[in-house]
């Protein structure tokens, strides 16, 4: 912001939580756990709780955010709620017979897998599925956000995140017919 700033460059920021819905492409790591909760292809997972947007509101809020957005501000756009893991499978359960709920992991099983997985990515040069500060900032950690300022200032009025999780879901139904044939 500073160096916009400096420039004399009108720059907003805009700052979503976790997107989720439909991807022209390969899914993301948040939609493969929700396409494996889905498919009941999750056996265990850390107690985590997300806050879902769906992706199709992220777009509206950065246009709006383009148009109407004060310079130098940021605009956080998030959804109304946290949702755990255990939820997760419930709303995948009305999508799919095969979604399962994962079992939870305890946050040192978590932790430890998470060290695995970042010596793992140190010899390989893979991406670590999940690493240690995650495990710290995530488990059990129901945050909610305040997205008054985008509200306000943009006129942003997303779905619920229980909808777009729905909708996320619907969709990953579909494809997932296109991709493997039926059930």
């Amino acid at each position: 912001m500073q160096l916009a700033s400096q420039l004399s460059l009108k720059m907003v920021s805009v700052l979503p939580s976790t997107i989720v819905g439909q991807v022209y492409g390969p899914l993301s790591l948040s939609m493969t756990v929700l396409d494996r909760v889905l498919r009941g292809k999750l056996a265990t997972a850390p107690d985590f709780y997300f806050t879902f947007v769906d992706v199709r509101d992220v777009a509206q809020g950065m246009i709006a955010a383009s148009g109407k957005g004060r310079a130098g501000e940021r605009y956080l756009l998030a959804g109304d709620q946290p949702t755990g893991i255990r939820r997760l499978a419930e709303l995948a359960g009305e999508a799919s017979p095969r979604a399962r709920t994962p079992r939870l992991i305890p946050e040192g099983t978590a932790l430890a897998t998470a060290a695995l997985l970042e010596g793992l990515a140190r010899v390989t040069g893979r991406e670590p599925a999940i690493l240690r500060s995650q495990v710290r900032l995530w488990y059990r950690a129901a945050q909610t956000y305040d997205c008054g300022k985008p509200r306000r200032e943009l006129g942003w009025e997303p779905r619920p995140s229980e909808q777009a999780l729905r909708e996320c879901f619907a969709y990953l139904t579909d494809q997932s017919s296109v991709r493997r044939g039926p059930d």
